[in-house]
């Protein structure tokens, strides 16, 4: 009967050691949303305050995240975005790349550098960029700026 309790606490412990390895806990599931601000780098002077939302999982190990990005109201479905290199989304299978992103390590403070389209009378390309949080202009900048650096 002892042989009995004992095998069966080993064979507990041993499903137990195997479900604690097998979780991944560098994945975490994540729905945020941030108030940030955007404006022009290089172009004319634009700015305005924008909102950006993430919902999906990051990697942390990887610093990627996968998943829905939402930036003023516009849905980026299949979006995966890895920090200091780019956001890339798909449409219909088709992969498109949204932008340079940076994010830091907890992801709380995100900035993100897109082109805007070029118009009919101007052939140099403009930058927008968004970072979070950030109620300001200037605090948008600086928030670019230090997620930039900390990625090199």
């Amino acid at each position: 009967m002892k042989k009995a309790f004992i095998i069966a606490g080993l064979i507990l412990a041993l499903a137990g050691l195997m479900f604690f390895f097998r979780v991944d806990r560098n994945v975490v599931k994540i729905n945020k949303s941030f108030e940030g601000f955007s404006y022009m780098v290089d172009g004319p002077e634009a700015s305005a305050a924008s909102r950006i939302e993430l919902q999906g999982a990051y990697h942390k190990r990887e610093r990627a995240y996968e998943g829905r990005l939402i930036i003023n109201d516009i849905v980026y479905e299949k979006c995966m975005i890895i920090s200091g290199i780019s956001a890339i989304y798909y449409v219909n299978e088709k992969r498109n790349i949204l932008g340079q992103v940076f994010f830091d390590e907890d992801m709380q403070h995100i900035s993100l550098k897109m082109p805007l389209p070029v118009s009919l009378t101007t052939e140099r390309k403009f930058y927008q960029v968004i970072s979070a949080p950030a109620g300001s202009q200037a605090e948008a900048a600086d928030v670019y700026r230090r997620l930039q650096q900390t990625t090199r």
